[in-house]
């Protein structure tokens, strides 16, 4: 009874207490994170959307780094029948989720967004890079990639900038290409590669509030041919920027 009635003692206590919960990660009487499974689900029936409705293998989600409550999915819902293998139309639809509920909080959609056919859409990614538009305003990335059929290798993959504004998202870029990758080779060494990279930059000067946007691509092209039977090899680079600024509802360039 002296123990618990001596003031150094409830203090330590106090102090065990408190690291124990710093140790073992105790978060009180927070709600868990849902499983990617639930979220799913839950999103699927607040958007009225059926499994069978899905492309699933293009499905995509990120927690938000610096809103870690929150997560960012791709619903890639199909809008029509494939006539070919390979061969459909889609409204990527955009949301922000709570993690603990599964509520939508924000929500982009536009119809018929995406089709797939000579270029096959493979795959939809979540970036959430540092896109810092203004002060307290960032935004987030969904990059797609498209890869062509022909015999010859092509490959492209493009991004939008998305910004939550209340319970909607704000497509402030759109579908910007940022890398391609091109082979037209034949069997005798002739034919030439390029590939394409591009870094989002932004710089200090603003439009309208919101700083200006730049693209700056490098590109690499290979030639190759075949001269005296050896396959001689020529590379030439090359960059160059492209500046877009804000309009008060989007960027152009």
């Amino acid at each position: 009874m002296l123990l618990l009635t001596n003031p150094n003692f409830r203090q330590s206590m106090k102090t065990l207490i408190l690291l124990f919960s710093i140790l073992t990660g105790f978060r009180g009487h927070s709600s868990p994170e849902l499983p990617s499974d639930s979220l799913r689900k839950l999103v699927l029936e607040q958007l009225a959307i059926t499994e069978t409705e899905l492309m699933k293998d293009l499905w995509a989600e990120k927690v938000l780094p610096y809103a870690k409550s929150q997560t960012v999915l791709v619903v890639p819902n199909l809008t029509g029948e494939d006539k070919v293998e390979g061969s459909f139309e889609l409204n990527a639809i955009v949301v922000v989720v709570d993690n603990q509920t599964g509520k939508i909080l924000q929500q982009y959609q536009e119809s018929n967004s995406y089709f797939s056919d000579a270029m096959y859409l493979a795959t939809f990614s979540i970036d959430t890079a540092p896109y810092l538009l203004s002060k307290g305003v960032r935004a987030f990335g969904i990059r797609v990639q498209f890869y062509g059929r022909s015999s010859n290798s092509y490959s492209e993959e493009m991004i939008s900038l998305f910004v939550p504004e209340g319970t909607t998202l704000r497509r402030v870029l759109k579908d910007e290409m940022i890398s391609t990758s091109s082979d037209e080779l034949n069997m005798d060494c002739n034919g030439q590669s390029t590939t394409m990279h591009a870094l989002i930059l932004f710089e200090t000067k603003t439009t309208k509030n919101y700083f200006n946007l730049v693209i700056k691509e490098s590109t690499s092209k290979v030639v190759r041919q075949k001269i005296k039977g050896e396959c001689n090899k020529i590379t030439e680079k090359s960059e160059r920027k492209r500046t877009f600024r804000y309009n008060g509802e989007k960027y152009i360039e």
